[in-house]
Parts: structure tokens; C-alpha cells; sequence
């Protein structure tokens, strides 16, 4: 039993790393359908991802607000 413990427990972790990659692409709207329902399904459960997906929508929504038309500046 403890072996099966640990298996599922080690394949959760693998699949929570692998949600936290797509965390970003979730909170600005890039993710296809599939992933998408698995990133929801995983924060229907996971408040530690859920903070972390608020944590993205609030920078996403930061960086928009940084104008784009500023001309560089180079130095000499």
C-alpha cells in the first residue's frame, strides 16, 4: 500500500509541475481546450496553483498597462 502511496503521490507532483508550466498561458487565454481543462480541473483542488494563477492575471494585467509606443533609448 505505501508503494502505491508514494507512485501516486510522485505522478501528482509530476502533473502539478507540469500545470505550474502552463499557469501563465492559462490566466492570459493561450491554452487550447485540452489544457485548459486539465489546468481547471488541477485548480479546483490546488489552492497553492490557485494563488499562483491570481498572481499571473495580476502581472498580465500590470504589463498591459506599460505603454508599448515608447521609443528606445540607446546610450552613447
Amino acid at each position: 500500500m505505501s508503494d502505491l502511496k508514494n507512485t501516486n503521490t510522485h505522478e501528482w507532483s509530476d502533473l502539478h509541475a507540469e500545470i505550474q508550466d502552463w499557469l501563465a498561458g492559462y490566466a492570459d487565454g493561450e491554452l487550447d481546450e485540452h489544457h485548459t481543462a486539465l489546468v481547471e480541473a488541477h485548480l479546483a483542488g490546488c489552492e497553492t496553483c490557485q494563488h499562483d494563477v491570481e498572481r499571473q492575471r495580476i502581472l498580465s494585467e500590470r504589463l498591459q498597462m506599460i505603454p508599448t509606443d515608447r521609443k528606445s533609448t540607446r546610450l552613447n
